[in-house]
C-alpha cells in the first residue's frame, strides 16, 4: 500500500505554467481515477468532465490547506530527496 496520490499534467501557458490534476489513487480505499482515457498509441480519446471538476476542486482545497499550514511560506525549508 502506498499513500494517496494526485498526479498533475503541466502545461506551458503564455502567462506561466499551469497544473491540471489528471488522476487520483488511494490504495486504502481501492480507488483509481483517471480524467482521460487513451488509445493503444497513447492518444487521448475521452475525458470525464465531472471527475476533472472534482479533482480540480480537491486540488484547490488541498493547496489551500497546505498554504494555511505554512508549506508555501518563504521560510519553509524544502529538501530535494531524489531527482
Amino acid at each position: 500500500m502506498r499513500d494517496p496520490d494526485l498526479v498533475f499534467l503541466f502545461h506551458n501557458m503564455p502567462d506561466g505554467a499551469a497544473a491540471e490534476p489528471v488522476s487520483y489513487r488511494n490504495d486504502y480505499l481501492g480507488i483509481v481515477q483517471d480524467v482521460y482515457r487513451y488509445d493503444e498509441v497513447g492518444k487521448r480519446t475521452h475525458v470525464l468532465p465531472l471527475l476533472k471538476q472534482d479533482l480540480q476542486e480537491f486540488a484547490r482545497a488541498w493547496f489551500a490547506t497546505l498554504r494555511e499550514q505554512g508549506f508555501f511560506a518563504p521560510t519553509a525549508v524544502r529538501h530535494i530527496l531524489s531527482l
